[in-house]
């Protein structure tokens, strides 16, 4: 059995997203653990998302077709709605409403403005999931989390376990919960912003995502066929330390969820 911390082998503004992620996240009592990482090419929100919810054991739904597949297939969806007169669309004509979404459809692309306001939207209302984002960006104007439900958007949801990423205002990754008592905190962390519970404000995003308890080390063991890496991301959290496996695609997989 081989085991790896993090590699850090990335870019250094995602590298520092997930730390501040994991930062926060254990400021809210919550132990999180990058997830498997997306290539960061105009696609990361629909990646993130579908990694998230493939790589964990706790969702029974699996999404393994191309990201383009699922990109076209919810846009579309969530366009027919849109089209219909439903309250989304703000005021755009059809046509305005019909070259926005059009132009989402494409591989790489990321619209600005209300198309862009939306995109978590249809993931959310696609994937059938709640979607917890760990906001890490020290001008962010959201709260230090935020939550997306498809049940504000006409859709359902098939588990109360939310979907977890981190975002830095232009780049997602997927996080994983450490222990099933991780993930009962994620799903509470939802229902108590969702019921206007929270209880952090904007205000409190620098001590949230301070990095004082952030550890790198030089050691990590792979497996023999894979190539090792300088430095490594030592995740210990309340005392105590968690590894986590690495799998054949390098991948991380989450020892509980």
């Amino acid at each position: 059995m081989y085991y790896l911390q993090y590699k850090m082998d990335i870019k250094e503004s995602t590298s520092l997203m997930i730390k501040r992620a994991i930062a926060s996240a254990r400021n809210h009592g919550i132990n999180l653990v990058p997830g498997r990482l997306n290539p960061a090419q105009g696609d990361c929100a629909f990646q993130s998302v579908i990694y998230n919810n493939n790589d964990r054991k706790c969702y029974s739904q699996k999404y393994y077709q191309p990201v383009d597949t699922y990109r076209r297939l919810w846009i579309s969806d969530f366009q027919a709605k849109s089209l219909n007169n439903s309250p989304w669309n703000l005021g755009y004509t059809k046509q305005e409403l019909w070259d926005g979404f059009e132009e989402m459809k494409q591989p790489g692309t990321y619209t600005p403005s209300f198309f862009g306001d939306l995109l978590l939207p249809i993931i959310s209302v696609g994937i059938h999931k709640n979607i917890l984002i760990f906001n890490t960006h020290e001008e962010t104007s959201h709260d230090p989390i935020s939550v997306i439900s498809p049940l504000n958007f006409d859709g359902f949801v098939d588990s109360q376990v939310p979907i977890i990423v981190a975002y830095n205002s232009w780049h997602f990754e997927s996080m994983h919960p450490v222990t099933d008592e991780d993930v009962d905190l994620t799903k509470n962390l939802v229902q108590s912003y969702i019921n206007g519970q929270y209880r952090f404000k904007r205000s409190d995003m620098k001590n949230l995502i301070n990095l004082e308890n952030i550890e790198l080390v030089q050691t990590v063991s792979l497996p023999k066929n894979m190539q090792l890496r300088e430095n490594a991301f030592k995740f210990s959290s309340f005392g105590k330390s968690y590894t986590v496996k690495v799998n054949e695609n390098g991948s991380l997989e989450c020892p509980i969820c």
